[in-house]
């Protein structure tokens, strides 16, 4: 076919709650006359955020034949409940000429297997939070005098929904006291 719609996910089994990524790609090797129509699957049963996309076209090469490719969207999803979810199809108007009037194409749609979290070796404290993280801390300097404070910089980063971790607990003890101070959020979803 000269024009087709693709929709794909990295990854078809996850567990609750971990991160996939969905993107939508027009593939064509014809000329279109109009501005496309785009419409979304809902993605009922996931935590969707949205992503910046590649505005450029690229060359790629399907089934041995040379197409146009425009990335659509990007999305991040991340599984509410475990079973096995739809992604419902997605489509796009387009015309391609005066002669064959206006389409609308399709995706597949896509199942994704989520499997239940794991009881064993959850930590007391896990609030649902699936990826891979790790906790920087970095202070300006290790020796100072009673009654002087000390700046830390906690940083938290990793791959996953990070919005589901919330605020760090510190227990405080008796030789020094914690202050909150600002606290800056920078997602990088690439």
């Amino acid at each position: 076919d000269s024009v087709f719609l693709k929709a794909n996910v990295d990854k078809v089994s996850v567990i609750q709650g971990e991160q996939l990524r969905y993107s939508l790609k027009l593939y064509r090797r014809v000329q279109l006359m109009s501005n496309l129509e785009l419409g979304l699957p809902s993605f009922e049963g996931f935590g969707v955020e949205k992503l910046g996309r590649d505005t450029n076209e690229k060359i790629e090469v399907f089934e041995g034949k040379r197409y146009y490719v425009m990335e659509l969207t990007n999305r991040l999803l991340y599984p509410l409940k475990s079973g096995n979810i739809l992604i419902k199809p997605a489509e796009v108007g387009i015309m391609i000429s005066l002669f064959d009037g206006r389409r609308v194409l399709k995706t597949n749609p896509i199942v994704v297997k989520v499997n239940t979290l794991p009881e064993k070796k959850r930590p007391l404290q896990f609030n649902g939070a699936v990826g891979d993280f790790s906790l920087i801390i970095d202070q300006a300097s290790y020796s100072v005098t009673a009654n002087t404070p000390l700046t830390m910089k906690v940083t938290l980063e990793g791959t996953g929904n990070l919005k589901t971790i919330q605020d760090l607990q510190f227990q405080e003890k008796s030789n020094y006291k914690l202050y909150k101070s600002n606290i800056e959020e920078y997602l990088d979803s690439s």
